[in-house]
């Protein structure tokens, strides 16, 4: 999933890697969750819907009457095993409901995207490190896609400092942000080089 039209930026990053030359490039943003399909290293197609990582915030801040502020604290301590139990138990009931409005969007885009072909089984992710877990663990449950559609099994890989590691150069000390080394490798491979 690529969102905010990044595809090109994704497919210019992924070259880079060499891994595959079929798979899905993901990013859960802000908004919006956009999907690109890649076949024999060509982008075939993208498609988005409208349920980014704010759709959770947001779902969280309406489901406990709370700010989007405070939402996203939630968040991070529910994810981290941190949040009181009482909270727990309501945001386990939340999350769950969010995931499965956001896993039939999924579903629709990836039969879309198929047009009756096989869909590749590899994913590549771009989200926020704290919401990896919770986008990859939904992907990985999706059933319908990954076993009639898919090549096989779905591989959920997320695009982390340490997978980017090596492919851009910083100077130091410098924090490494996947986000701005994937946007750097588009601009030299694009706009420095041509």
């Amino acid at each position: 999933m690529i969102v905010n039209g990044r595809p090109i930026r994704y497919s210019a990053y992924l070259d880079e890697l060499r891994l595959w030359s079929d798979y899905y490039a993901s990013e859960a943003g802000g908004e919006v969750t956009d999907i690109s399909m890649t076949k024999k290293n060509v982008l075939r197609e993208s498609i988005s819907f409208p349920l980014g990582r704010n759709f959770l915030t947001r779902g969280v801040a309406s489901g406990l009457n709370c700010t989007m502020d405070e939402a996203n604290s939630l968040i991070s301590l529910f994810k981290d095993g941190h949040a009181e139990k009482r909270v727990a138990k309501k945001l386990t009931l939340i999350m769950k409901e969010l995931q499965k409005k956001w896993l039939e969007k999924f579903q629709e885009s990836l039969a879309n995207l198929s047009h009756d072909i096989s869909i590749p089984s590899t994913i590549y992710i771009a989200i926020d490190k704290d919401l990896a877990d919770f986008f990859s663990e939904t992907i990985k449950s999706e059933q319908f896609s990954q076993y009639t559609l898919a090549e096989s099994k779905f591989e959920v890989v997320f695009l982390s400092t340490e997978l980017l590691h090596g492919i851009a150069t910083f100077k130091e000390p410098i924090i490494r942000e996947p986000f701005l080394i994937i946007d750097s490798i588009y601009i030299n491979r694009f706009l420095i080089e041509t």
